[in-house]
């Protein structure tokens, strides 16, 4: 039996509604499930990319550890990033970085350019990936952030399944790049849609 302190409640849950309806929540959400699945269409589409531009599966298991370990770096100094911009300006950058690097692997490029390219989209989703839940957090009221990040899972799920859908029709006509450059779109529209002056929960600006 774990005892009881005197006098403690438990908080009423906020209705699924109410959590929805928090200002800038579902954005911060949307921009995250994006990011999660760009980065699973790198993955996959990184071979193909490979097949049609003639590289050997040796430069592709390269390019794809660069993006990898860059993404690691990225989980070392996040932190330091938190503290010196901001987690909003910061997830602001990153995902820019990221979604034009992912335009940029469109592009007819050399080896060594696609690896600058893998290791930028590596840092910079890896970055805007961590900082998104932060956001989550941040945005969230306590009682609210376990069905938040709830909801975060559940539209990750739906953009693992609807965007490799979409990008499996543009594939086809377009190539490999058409994935990269359906993924990279997505991620630029979404901070173009980026609700201004949000606060995190107590007014505090992020």
């Amino acid at each position: 039996r774990i005892p009881h302190r005197p006098g403690a409640q438990d908080a009423a849950a906020l209705p699924l509604r109410e959590i929805a309806a928090i200002r800038g929540l579902g954005w911060i959400i949307g921009l995250g499930s994006i990011c999660v699945a760009a980065q699973d269409l790198l993955l996959a589409f990184l071979p193909v990319l490979g097949i049609e531009r003639g590289f050997s599966p040796t430069v592709v298991g390269v390019l794809l550890s660069i993006r990898a370990a860059a993404a690691m770096a990225s989980r070392l100094l996040f932190g330091r990033a938190v503290r010196r911009y901001g987690r909003m300006r910061l997830t602001l950058m990153t995902a820019g970085l990221g979604g034009v690097s992912l335009l940029v692997l469109v592009l007819p490029l050399s080896v060594w350019a696609l690896a600058l390219a893998m290791a930028a989209t590596g840092f910079g989703l890896g970055i805007s990936l961590t900082s998104s839940v932060g956001l989550i957090m941040s945005v969230a009221p306590p009682r609210a952030r376990g069905t938040a990040l709830s909801m975060r899972m559940t539209m990750v799920r739906i953009a693992q399944f609807a965007i490799p859908l979409t990008a499996g029709l543009v594939v086809t006509p377009l190539g490999a790049g058409g994935t990269f450059a359906l993924s990279g779109t997505a991620i630029l529209c979404a901070l173009a849609a980026r609700p201004r002056n949000l606060t995190g929960h107590g007014g505090k600006p992020l």
